[in-house]
């Protein structure tokens, strides 16, 4: 295959890197070489070329190598040797250069120890001067000990190196102007405790104005034509003069002014004052309908969320991710709403009202009931009893009362009327061939006006305001009770699982390291002295 190549004029050399430790080297490489040969010029690479031997205690197999993956990034072991190909990533686990590379990461901390920046004690490395021997080969032949301890963490040290990284940050920041402090200390909380107390402030008020909105409509307090002097214009007013100072102070001192409308909060803050000023201006002007636009300055609640944008964030993110389970929600109970609001008009609709032109169904049955005066009717009326003048009446038990029938009407020995009397009373079952029916207007006229008794019925709130009497409407609620249980527990158990994993991780990176946080600032800060340092040395061209 070899000389198929050379004939061809095809060259099988082309270049690869290999990385060890914290170094990294460009070696040419045959398509057709072996482990061995990886082996060979990882060896070559690091020791021969640098002058120095391959420590004989060091073992190196195909388990060492690694092949870095283009597409992803990452490296993997059992790759083919066929796989290594031009422009390819090798990493090699060489416990010696794994070793220099940690060697040489101490001696920067030295070098920080040593230069003094940081706390004292913060780096705990031994000086540069008290380290005389140089590296072996013996000192990377065994891992650390598994039953080594952790180390233990001081949290005083560990809290004196962020304020000393903070200060460091502090140093190395460009004075702001009174522009660029006003904006801080209105958009972050955090960045003062007088800011922070702003802050507090200014939630207070939300909640303090949001709360006499409400208690202002009580019939006790209302006002209906609410003069200047009211108190409750007068609170209203101060709220909206700090809302209203505290927007404009915003878009004066905001960074981006042209973009500061683009945040939906900015956009709340506006429409949250706007509606007292056009009130205010067409004070004595009948506009219908003006008293309503006062509602939309509760939008002002939703400020409160800039304390909380991440739960905010956190809902969201559960909303779009679980998409799926709300279509399937959303869809099935559209579906069943029809089929079970159609099979309940059937039922429940009753007769056809000719007269009336609507549905009329069932509503109790008055069947006849003979009372004796020792068990329970009253007499209603003046004393003596009198025929024309008094009258039996007798407690139902149910919102319609018994009706009394006029003796006059009794047949032959049917009734010893005083002793005895007989009433009309309602039952919600045909107790007797004799009951009269009595009839109300079906609450289920159509399908679409069933559709409101579907929902509350699927979703198990049950206000009983409309409500099936016949028996097999009652069977049919039941049926229609379980399957919004199963239809709307399967898709919200997924939404619950989805918003659990989605506040896990948004703890875990809101519980951050702080002093990771700072050492990464810290970071770019020495390497931006580094660089000035190194801009010095260079000698300028007068």
């Amino acid at each position: 295959m070899e000389t198929l190549r050379k004939a061809a004029g095809v060259s099988s050399e082309v270049h690869i890197f290999l990385a060890t430790g914290n170094r990294m080297k460009r070696v040419k490489w045959q398509k057709s070489g072996t482990f061995a040969d990886l082996l060979a010029a990882h060896k070559k690479a690091f020791y021969t070329d640098e002058g120095r031997e391959f420590p004989d205690a060091v073992k190196l197999d195909e388990r060492s190598f690694m092949l870095r993956d283009r597409e992803y990034g990452v490296a993997y072991e059992g790759f083919a040797i066929g796989e290594v190909d031009n422009g390819r990533v090798v990493e090699v686990r060489d416990p010696v250069m794994e070793a220099e590379a940690e060697v040489a990461a101490a001696e920067a901390r030295m070098l920080q120890a040593d230069l003094q920046l940081g706390p004292e004690d913060y780096f705990t490395v031994t000086p540069a001067s008290a380290r005389t021997a140089k590296f072996t080969t013996n000192d990377v032949d065994d891992k650390s000990d598994e039953n080594e301890s952790e180390p233990v963490v001081d949290e005083k040290l560990q809290k004196e190196s962020i304020e000393w990284a903070k200060k460091m940050l502090g140093k190395g920041s460009p004075e702001l102007d009174f522009r660029e402090k006003t904006w801080r200390f209105l958009d972050d909380p955090s960045s003062s405790p007088w800011a922070l107390r702003f802050t507090m402030f200014m939630l207070a008020l939300i909640v303090f104005s949001t709360a006499t909105f409400c208690i202002e409509t009580l019939p006790q307090y209302y006002e209906h034509e609410m003069a200047f002097t009211s108190k409750w214009f007068i609170m209203e007013a101060s709220c909206i003069a700090c809302f209203t100072l505290e927007f404009l102070l915003r878009l004066w001192s905001t960074p981006k002014r042209n973009e500061y409308f683009n945040d939906t909060m900015n956009c709340v803050d506006l429409v949250a004052i706007l509606p007292f000023w056009l009130e205010l201006i067409l004070a004595g002007v009948a506009i219908p309908g003006l008293s309503v636009f006062r509602v939309v300055r509760l939008v002002r609640v939703f400020r409160l969320f800039k304390v909380s944008r991440g739960s905010l964030t956190v809902f969201a993110t559960t909303m779009s991710r679980s998409s799926r389970p709300l279509y399937m929600l959303v869809f099935f109970t559209s579906i069943a709403t029809i089929i079970f609001s159609s099979l309940i008009y059937y039922v429940e609709r009753g007769k056809w009202n000719d007269d009336l032109k609507m549905w009329m169904r069932e509503y109790y049955y008055y069947c006849p009931v003979k009372a004796d005066a020792s068990v329970g009717p009253a007499v209603k009326g003046p004393t003596p009893w009198t025929l024309a003048t008094s009258n039996w009446t007798l407690d139902s038990g149910l919102a319609e009362p018994c009706k009394w029938i006029d003796p006059a009407t009794y047949a032959p020995g049917e009734a010893s009327y005083p002793a005895e009397a007989w009433f009309s009373c309602p039952y919600s079952y045909k107790k007797s061939g004799t009951c009269e029916t009595v009839y109300e207007q079906s609450p289920y006229d159509s399908i679409p006006t069933s559709f409101w008794w579907c929902l509350v019925t699927m979703t198990t709130v049950g206000y009983g305001d409309v409500v099936p009497t016949q028996p097999l409407g009652k069977i049919l609620a039941a049926i229609v009770m379980i399957f919004g249980i199963v239809v709307i527990a399967l898709p919200i158990t997924v939404i619950g699982s989805n918003f659990s994993s989605i506040y896990a991780k948004f703890t875990e990176e809101a519980g951050m390291n702080a002093s990771d946080l700072e050492a990464e600032k810290l970071e770019g800060i020495l390497e931006g002295d580094e660089d000035e340092d190194e801009d010095d040395d260079v000698p300028k061209t007068p």
